[in-house]
């Protein structure tokens, strides 16, 4: 059954003799026959390579022949080399392809994955950084797959809870806060009630009444003006006021020993600050100044003052008494309370109220001046005034 050999287009069988002649009917050209008898003619069997054929001369075939034992016959088989190689050629581009198919499956699964399970952890791993930088409203959007899903909505639960919680904890500070506030200006109580009513009974003995009255309205308008330092914020000129009935009293008091000089500008007038912070300061410089000074003078200023690009207000409290200690300047300097005689109350006191209220934002410095007294400079940042009209347009750093 020679017909069922697939030898291409161009090949062919054929059954020769002895002498090399085909008796069977053949596909081949005339050169190939002539070839293959001489071959077998010769004695030689085996594989050959004929060249020509009905494709070309310059076409290459491969001939097999092989001797019949038990007959004086041979059968020759020929076919062209591009037939043969053909399963090679099909071989060869599908191990070309394969690869390329590979990688293209293992690129829409990692396209599939990165979609169904690298970007949710992305989302998920960017929220975690949301929450360690302080941003507690950072949401993940949820999954349909189901333990990612769980993920996401277990950060979710998470993220509203330490929302809460923050909230929770920093109106609960916002609540100490207001507490300590109120108890450190609840403490800054003037110790002199007691001196001015002392001097008010003895002008009384004396029948000084003009005096008495003088006193009572300077002591009423004082009193009136600490029972109401439950306001947050008063401007400044309120407080400057208040120190003017201060010192007024405390001028009647010591008469031609005590002077003063206060000076305030009208752009520092409306600026906002905490009641009794600067008070507490100059009560200080008449409390501390008069030791081994028979008369005291008493200096109170402010300005506004521009540097970096940022505003702030300076307040200076001075005096010509003995300045501070060594000691207390050291004291001063440290972030700790007042010593537990209760020396320097007042300025621990300021010093704390301001700090809880604008941070590092604010300075308090100790000095002594080169001449002799103390200085207290107190600087705060400008965040607002009374009213938008009352902000002024230039600032006049060297007013006093």
């Amino acid at each position: 059954p020679l017909d069922l050999l697939d030898l291409g287009p161009r090949g062919g069988t054929v059954i020769l003799n002895g002498d090399g002649y085909p008796i069977t009917g053949n596909g081949l050209a005339p050169e190939q026959t002539e070839t293959l008898q001489l071959l077998v003619a010769g004695g030689r069997k085996g594989s050959f390579t004929l060249p020509g054929g009905g494709g070309g001369r310059d076409e290459r075939f491969l001939a097999v022949v092989e001797p019949f034992r038990r007959a004086n016959l041979s059968l020759a088989a020929v076919m062209p080399e591009s037939q043969f190689l053909k399963p090679l050629k099909e071989l060869q581009l599908a191990l070309t392809f394969i690869p390329l198919a590979v990688v293209l499956v293992l690129a829409i699964y990692v396209l599939l994955m990165q979609q169904s399970l690298m970007k949710p952890i992305n989302r998920l791993v960017r929220g975690m950084r949301h929450i360690q930088e302080g941003i507690f409203t950072a949401r993940v959007p949820e999954t349909r797959i189901g333990e990612l899903d769980y993920l996401m909505q277990s950060f979710n639960a998470m993220a509203t809870q330490i929302q809460q919680l923050k909230i929770g904890i920093y109106e609960e500070q916002l609540r100490t806060q207001q507490a300590e506030l109120k108890h450190l200006q609840a403490q800054i109580n003037p110790h002199f009630y007691m001196n001015t009513l002392n001097i008010i009974y003895n002008y009384a003995a004396l029948k000084e009444y003009e005096s008495i009255q003088e006193l009572a309205l300077l002591l009423s308008e004082y009193c009136r003006f600490a029972m109401r330092t439950g306001q947050a914020e008063i401007p400044l000129e309120t407080e400057f006021h208040h120190i003017a009935n201060y010192l007024n009293i405390q001028k009647i008091r010591f008469e031609s020993r005590l002077t003063y000089e206060v000076a305030l500008p009208d752009a520092c007038k409306p600026l906002l600050i905490l009641p009794l912070t600067v008070q507490p300061l100059v009560e200080n410089a008449i409390v501390h100044g008069f030791k081994g000074k028979r008369k005291l003078h008493v200096t109170l200023s402010c300005a506004l003052r521009l540097e970096d690009e940022r505003e702030f207000l300076e307040v200076l409290v001075s005096d010509n008494g003995e300045g501070f200690s060594e000691q207390s300047l050291l004291r001063l300097g440290e972030e700790s309370g007042p010593s537990a005689s209760g020396e320097h109350l007042g300025i621990w006191n300021v010093t704390r109220r301001l700090s809880m209220r604008y941070g590092g934002a604010m300075s308090v410095h100790f000095a002594n001046k080169p001449d002799g007294g103390a200085v207290v400079a107190l600087r705060l940042p400008i965040y607002n005034y009374a009213s938008e009209e009352d902000k002024p347009n230039d600032y006049d750093a060297g007013r006093r």
